[in-house]
């Protein structure tokens, strides 16, 4: 039983790794998350501005 679970667990970690291919598709994706949740939570709160990172540099 302990195997199957941590079987599932990997697969859970390893598949959307997979599904982004590089470091920019996994912050879409992380980003792409938090707003659905944010929509699950208020869906009639507006969508805030996408923050800039141009002042980082």
């Amino acid at each position: 039983m302990r195997k199957i679970l941590v079987f599932f667990i990997l697969l859970a970690i390893v598949l959307p790794l997979v599904g982004c291919g590089t470091v920019q598709g996994i912050g879409e994706d992380i980003t792409w998350v938090g707003k659905k949740t944010s929509e699950m939570i208020d869906p009639d709160a507006a969508t805030p501005a996408p923050r800039s990172y141009s002042s980082r540099y």
